[in-house]
């Protein structure tokens, strides 16, 4: 759902920069006056053209955020990731420690179970002859 209302304002803002463009064209939307930017003078701009550039810089400005907003994103997705690993070893740890644990109380359980079931030596019997 909101992919399609993603794609709708999308194309409203496009159809919207077509039309000022097209509409502010021509010689007599003239910038009045020097338009300068960065040292250079742009002479015999019409209001259209100048529309046009400011979308193009809109556009590269929003090319812009979306990269630091991916940059983030994949920080933050990085650090759970990073708290999950730690969570995942600590119970490994745990797991492992009480696994060893119940591995020497079964050894003990199976030694004094096989000295209870041998026989010792003095309940055999003896032959006097």
């Amino acid at each position: 759902m909101i992919l399609i209302i993603g794609l709708i304002i999308l194309a409203v803002a496009a159809l919207l920069a077509v039309f000022g463009v097209a509409t502010n064209g021509g010689s007599t939307h003239l910038v009045n006056g020097d338009f300068g930017l960065f040292g250079q003078h742009m002479t015999g701009l019409s209001t259209g053209q100048l529309f046009l550039f400011g979308i193009v810089v809109g556009l590269v400005a929003a090319l812009g955020l979306s990269v630091l907003r991916g940059f983030f994103v994949r920080g933050l997705a990085s650090r759970d990731l990073q708290k999950e690993l730690k969570r995942s070893r600590e119970e490994t740890l745990t797991l492992r420690s009480d696994f060893e644990r119940l591995q020497k109380e079964l050894a003990a359980e199976r030694a004094r179970k096989s000295t209870v079931e041998t026989p010792s030596n003095d309940q055999t019997p003896s032959t006097n002859s």
